[in-house]
């Protein structure tokens, strides 16, 4: 969520591929809108909101052997995404939160694959927008 929209960003459409999409729920008005899709499709990546902008992260695509270490940052004002520096470790289905203004990235698999061993990463890995950008 982000001033007071919810955003739903990517993940999986009804037949299982990775989608670009994103939809804003207004529940003010409670409405939908559609807003700049995603630079590719991706599904089990992460986000945060922070300085007016929200954050994704890694994730795995529409082929699902790849994992991505890529991080976009969205912008409502200009309805605009950009790529900013990836992660360090790529990897999927991992966990985020905000504190004070940095991006914790934990967790997740680096390994993707519906038919390979998933493989845990125990990577704790913090974004700093203020020394990064």
């Amino acid at each position: 969520a982000l001033d007071g929209k919810i955003y739903v960003i990517g993940g999986r459409d009804e037949s299982g591929v990775a989608s670009s999409r994103v939809d804003v729920f207004d529940p003010e008005n409670g409405t939908w809108s559609q807003a700049a899709s995603l630079p590719g499709p991706r599904a089990g990546h992460t986000a945060g909101a922070m300085d007016g902008s929200i954050h994704i992260a890694g994730g795995v695509g529409t082929g699902v052997l790849q994992t991505f270490r890529d991080h976009y940052v969205y912008s409502p004002a200009s309805n605009t995404w950009r790529n900013v520096e990836g992660l360090p470790t790529p990897r999927h289905s991992l966990a985020s939160a905000v504190v004070e203004e940095q991006w914790y990235l934990v967790g997740g698999g680096a390994g993707a694959g519906l038919f390979t061993e998933f493989t845990q990463d125990d990577a704790v890995e913090v974004y700093d927008p203020s020394s990064s950008e």
